[in-house]
């Protein structure tokens, strides 16, 4: 049985000027990081988002608010590999992936937006050696960057 471990991380905004943290609830005139999560991952619920330098997919599933919390599962898929899948009591195929072929593995998620502070936190399931910390970190840049050019999140 593989292990199942979580890890915590925060989140924080800067001005891409300097290096002064924002206020997560009221950044840049109102922002909230709240709503801006919430509306980053009913994105990524309705539209997979496709690395494919890294043949990486990320979509999320089960998304879930309350108050200033928001839960659901990432799923993650990597392609480019053809193998075989064998049914592990006979040993008999299965079936035969192929370099297309994205197999979407679950990963909880939970994110913490407080008011009046300057951190959110992140809880991440990570299942073996496999997690989701760097795509999920290298695609909100990404989206965050779009949305706020004039910031960045941490």
């Amino acid at each position: 049985m593989k292990t199942v471990s979580i890890s915590i991380y925060t989140i924080r905004i800067t001005n891409r000027i300097g290096t002064e943290h924002q206020n997560v609830s009221n950044f840049g005139g109102g922002n909230d990081l709240f709503d801006t999560m919430q509306s980053y991952f009913q994105t990524l619920h309705q539209d997979i988002a496709h690395d494919i330098e890294r043949q990486l997919l990320l979509r999320v599933s089960n998304l879930q608010s309350s108050r200033r919390t928001l839960s659901g599962f990432f799923e993650k898929g990597e392609y480019g590999i053809e193998s075989d899948l064998l049914n592990i009591e006979d040993e008999a195929l299965m079936y035969e992936r192929e370099i297309t072929d994205a197999e979407m593995l679950p990963y909880y998620f939970l994110v913490v937006v407080p008011e009046d502070t300057d951190q959110a936190f992140v809880v991440l399931q990570k299942t073996g050696v496999s997690g989701v910390k760097g795509t999920f970190e290298i695609e909100l840049r990404s989206w965050f960057s779009q949305q706020f050019p004039e910031f960045r999140i941490q």
